[in-house]
């Protein structure tokens, strides 16, 4: 009888587990990384704005350099590490 009882709580304990596994903690999940997302959404927004006023203050200016040379096409690359 001991035997009986044991195994129908193990198997009621397990049902109700593999419920909340299921179906309870994927809500929760989502709900989690909602919230996240909004608040990193709202965080990119303030960031752009800080980005476009700090661009428009000061625009870099680049200069080409026209270095022909005789001597023929030679380029020199920097060693990437």
């Amino acid at each position: 009888m001991i035997l009986i009882r044991i195994l129908f709580w193990f198997i009621v304990f397990y049902s109700l587990f593999k419920l909340l596994i299921r179906v309870v903690l994927p809500l929760l999940i989502k709900n989690t990384l909602q919230a996240k997302m909004k608040g990193m959404q709202g965080n990119r927004g303030t960031f752009e704005d800080k980005e476009q006023t700090s661009e428009t203050a000061s625009q870099p200016s680049f200069k080409k350099e026209n270095n022909t040379s005789s001597k023929g096409d030679y380029i020199d690359f920097e060693e990437v590490k």
